[in-house]
């Protein structure tokens, strides 16, 4: 095997994810050894290298291989249509220095298939960041590539406009390529301004709602903890709220070095506090922000501090209300939630306001979104793993370690794309 991967699943029981690299097809393997019945105590525990059984491999059709040069990647892989596969390849593309192409864009999307516009203008952001040139770039198309070359270190002003898309997938993308810039010059600080939806809950398709990843999950989960790891300076400041599509927001990065350092991140650690923020948009009543933390729901106790006191020890809280803020026309409310444990690990929960949807459920759903993720036993939340997931790989010869509870598409993508161009020669 080319490529492996292990984690502790659960407590006693590691899982080991294989990847073998054969010509067109990726073959991977699941191992995970025989386990007694789970504690209804959830405890942390850092994973151990265990041998554990071989079984058969799984062929999976990858769409996945090197051709003249060109990291060519399906976009459909893993039932990915929504745009994620896309955007973390064309990083990878980005701060690898390599030529990466992407068929099948949002094969699976519905009415949505081929680049979009938001698509479109994080592909034009990461050129100006990272260099280089774009084929089959325009909006509809069910392909791109992307050619990467750093010939343009001199220019210092940056705009990614993701117009009724979430800027924070935005970021999400932009983040490493600046980093890997910002060490290019020396450690000298890479500003980007992103202009799109910082809030966005909508319709998924499928009958239900979607809320994309907040900006305050940036600001109270994300970056923190991004500091600690890696040592990195980031800076976020919020000029405008954006819930339809007028959003503004300024990140500033800072590295001394690229790749990144490595990091280890096993021990998850007790619950130690409490942080969140609540928002609204101008005509949102002000009692509703209360509401999420702490209301009457069905004549008893409801609400964000409800849940937390039934799953948690008494814990110091911190929790900040951003009413009326500066927004477009969009109106909206919601919260974000993080419990920060002994050890830095930060477990983060959000949730919007709908219609039809009290307020002290809306709070609830935050909360124990935080509780889920902190009871599972790894060391982040969902969104989290990914992010820290993509970075961990790029740490070029190098090991880093962390405890994972969840295994997502695209950690997987992380394993093929970087494996894929090193020759294997990155163990994950």
């Amino acid at each position: 095997m080319i490529g492996k991967t292990g984690w502790t699943h659960s407590p006693g029981a590691p899982l080991t994810i294989n990847v073998e690299f054969k010509e067109d097809w990726i073959l991977l393997s699941l191992a995970a050894p025989k386990t007694h019945a789970a504690s209804p105590v959830v405890e942390s525990l850092a994973p151990e290298k265990v041998a554990t059984p071989e079984v058969p491999a799984i062929a999976v059709p990858a769409g996945s291989a090197m051709e003249g040069g060109i990291l060519k990647i399906d976009g459909s892989f893993l039932g990915g249509g929504r745009g994620h596969i896309l955007r973390s390849a064309m990083t990878y593309a980005a701060v690898l220095g390599i030529s990466v192409g992407v068929h099948n864009i949002r094969k699976s999307s519905v009415g949505e298939t081929g680049l979009q516009p938001r698509d479109a203008a994080i592909l034009e952001g990461l050129t100006k960041l990272a260099g280089g040139k774009i084929q089959g770039g325009t909006v509809g198309s069910p392909f791109v590539t992307f050619h990467s070359s750093a010939s343009n270190l001199d220019c210092d002003s940056f705009v990614i406009n993701t117009g009724s898309g979430a800027l924070t997938h935005a970021v999400q993308a932009a983040l490493p390529v600046m980093l890997s810039r910002s060490a290019a010059l020396g450690g000298s600080e890479v500003e980007v301004c992103f202009r799109g939806a910082t809030n966005l809950c909508r319709w998924n398709g499928e009958g239900g709602f979607e809320i994309l990843p907040p900006i305050e999950y940036m600001k109270l989960v994300l970056f923190p903890v991004l500091r600690r790891l890696f040592g990195i300076t980031l800076a976020l400041d919020v000029r405008r709220k954006g819930f339809g599509s007028l959003g503004e927001v300024f990140v500033r990065a800072s590295a001394d070095q690229w790749p990144l350092p490595c990091f280890e991140m096993l021990d998850r650690g007790e619950a130690a506090s409490l942080s969140g923020v609540t928002y609204s948009s101008a005509g949102i009543p002000r009692n509703v922000l209360s509401r999420f933390l702490q209301g009457q729901l069905r004549k008893k106790d409801a609400g964000a501090a409800i849940v937390f006191k039934e799953a948690l020890p008494p814990l110091p809280q911190h929790f900040t209300c951003q009413g009326d803020l500066p927004n477009d026309d969009g109106v909206a409310c919601g919260l974000v939630l993080a419990i920060i444990t002994t050890s830095g690990c930060c477990f983060g929960g959000d949730s919007m306001g709908r219609k039809g949807v009290a307020a002290e459920a809306v709070g609830e759903e935050a909360a124990r979104k935080a509780v889920l993720a902190f009871q599972r036993g790894g060391c982040a939340d969902e969104h989290l793993e990914d992010w820290a997931f993509s970075n961990m790989t790029r740490c070029t010869m190098s090991t880093s370690m962390y405890n994972v509870e969840h295994i997502s598409v695209m950690c997987i993508l992380c394993i093929i794309t970087s494996n894929t161009h090193t020759q294997g020669k990155r163990h994950i």
